[in-house]
C-alpha cells in the first residue's frame, strides 16, 4: 500500500515531471515530438518560479504562515504529516468562501497528490520568499522540514500585530504578518490580497532576475511597472510588450512564432499517425487530422516560417544540441516547399518521437510502432494547439497581484 505522505518525498525533479505531464493533459495532447521542451525554455525565461500547477499568487503566503504555525508550535517530529494537515485545513477554509483554484479541492477530505506546499515551493525559492542562510542556497521542503525537527523549542511569543518576537521563527524573508482571521480556525478564508501582501509580492517579483544575463525578467518589469491585463491580452499583446526591454520584446515575438510551429507540428504528428495507418497498416482510418493538417496550416504557416530558429539560442542557450531544433528547421523547410509531401516529414519526426517515446513510439517502421498505432484512435486524439508559456496562470496571478475580481 501507497504511504499517504509519499509526496513528501518527491524531489524538484519529480516535480517536473509532474509539471510536465500535467501541462500535456493541460494542452491537450502528449508531447511526441518534444514541443514542450520550447513551452519550458520561454516560460521559465518569461516566468521563473511558475508552474502550470499553481493556481492562486496569495498560496505565496499561505504557504509561509503554515510553516511558521508549526515552529511556533514547537513540533519536533512528523513535520510533513503536520503540514498536510495544515493544507487540509487550508483547503476546508478555502471552500467556504467557495473560491476558485483551490489545490486539493476536488480531492478533499483526502490529500493531494500535488499539495500547494510542493507546488509553490520553487517560487518562494525564487522569488526569495525563503530565507537562504548566508552563502547557502535556500533550503528545499525535505531540508526545511529536518531544520523544524532539529530546532530548539520556540518560545511562540507575538507582538500585537502578531509577527513573531522569536527571530528563530523567522524561515521567510519579510513576509506579513498574517490577517486576524487567520488565527481563527473556523473562518473562512479567501485568496484576496490586502494591499500590505500584495506589495509584498510585487517587491519580490521586482527582484527576479534573468539567469541567462541578470536582468529584470519579464514577470519582475510587469509587477515593476504595475501592468494590468483584461482577458483578451495574449502574451505577445502590445499590452505586454511594452513592459518587455529589448531583448524580451524580441524573445515574445519568437515565442509566438515557436507556439504557431507547435500547432503545426502536432498536427502534423497526428496526420503522420493517420496516412501510416492507413497506407502501411492497412486499417480504416477517418482523415480527422489530415484535414485539419490544412487549418493549421492556413493559420500559423505564416509566423513560424518567419521564426529564426538560431535566434532561439539566444533566448535559451540550453537548447543548443536539442533535437527539436531539427525538426523545426525540417519543417520551416517543408513549409517554404512547393510541393509539401507529409511523407518528406516522416523520418525526422519518427526520429524525434523514437528518442522521446521509446517503446511508446507511434511513427517508426516497427512492430511495436505498428502495434501502438492498432491502439489509436483518432477520435480520441486532441486537435493541435499551440504551446502556451503558462500565460494563463501568470494571467491568473496578475489579476490577483492587481486586486481586480
Amino acid at each position: 500500500m501507497e504511504p499517504t505522505l509519499g509526496w513528501t518525498l518527491l524531489s524538484r525533479a519529480a516535480l517536473r515531471h509532474a509539471e510536465r505531464s500535467l501541462n500535456e493533459d493541460q494542452q491537450g495532447v502528449r508531447d511526441e515530438i518534444g514541443f514542450l521542451r520550447l513551452h519550458q525554455a520561454y516560460a521559465n525565461r518569461f516566468f521563473p518560479g511558475t508552474s502550470v500547477l499553481q493556481t492562486r499568487l496569495r498560496y505565496t503566503l499561505f504557504i509561509p504562515w503554515i510553516y511558521q504555525r508549526i515552529a511556533e508550535s514547537g513540533a519536533r517530529t512528523q513535520i510533513a504529516e503536520r503540514v498536510q494537515q495544515e493544507e487540509l485545513r487550508l483547503v476546508a477554509r478555502l471552500k467556504k468562501s467557495k473560491e476558485e483554484g483551490i489545490i486539493g479541492g476536488r480531492t478533499f477530505p483526502r490529500p493531494v497528490s500535488q499539495p500547494a506546499s510542493m507546488v509553490y515551493w520553487n517560487a518562494l525559492t525564487r522569488w526569495q520568499i525563503v530565507h537562504a542562510p548566508p552563502g547557502q542556497e535556500p533550503p528545499n521542503r525535505g531540508r526545511l522540514h529536518r531544520h523544524l525537527g532539529l530546532r530548539r523549542p520556540s518560545t511562540n511569543l507575538r507582538d500585537d500585530d502578531h509577527d513573531p518576537l522569536d527571530p528563530e521563527t523567522s524561515l521567510f524573508v519579510g513576509v506579513p504578518s498574517p490577517p486576524k482571521e487567520w488565527f481563527k480556525p473556523a473562518s473562512a478564508l479567501t485568496f484576496i490580497l490586502p494591499n500590505a501582501e500584495r506589495e509584498f509580492v510585487r517587491r519580490q517579483w521586482m527582484t527576479v532576475e534573468r539567469r541567462v544575463d541578470g536582468r529584470q525578467t519579464l514577470l519582475a518589469r510587469m509587477a515593476d511597472q504595475r501592468l494590468e491585463v483584461d482577458e483578451s491580452d495574449l502574451l505577445w499583446s502590445e499590452n505586454v510588450r511594452r513592459v518587455a526591454d529589448a531583448d524580451d520584446a524580441a524573445a515574445l515575438v519568437r515565442a509566438e512564432q515557436v507556439a504557431a510551429f507547435s500547432a503545426i507540428g502536432r498536427a502534423i504528428y497526428a496526420a503522420l499517425t493517420e496516412t501510416l495507418r492507413v497506407n502501411v497498416d492497412g486499417l480504416p482510418t477517418p482523415e480527422l487530422h489530415r484535414e485539419q493538417l490544412d487549418k493549421v496550416l492556413a493559420r500559423y504557416s505564416r509566423p513560424a516560417i518567419a521564426l529564426d530558429i538560431p535566434a532561439v539560442l539566444d533566448d535559451e542557450p540550453a537548447l543548443a544540441g536539442s533535437r527539436i531544433l531539427e525538426v523545426l528547421r525540417e519543417t520551416k523547410a517543408w513549409l517554404q516547399g512547393s510541393k509539401r509531401a507529409l511523407s518528406d516529414l516522416e523520418e525526422v519526426y519518427a526520429t524525434a518521437e523514437l528518442r522521446r517515446k521509446r517503446q511508446r513510439a507511434r511513427l517508426p517502421r516497427t512492430l511495436t510502432a505498428r502495434q501502438r498505432r492498432a491502439e489509436w484512435e483518432a477520435e480520441k486524439h486532441p486537435p493541435a494547439r499551440p504551446i502556451g508559456y503558462r500565460w494563463y496562470r501568470v494571467h491568473r496571478m496578475l489579476t490577483d497581484l492587481n486586486g481586480a475580481g
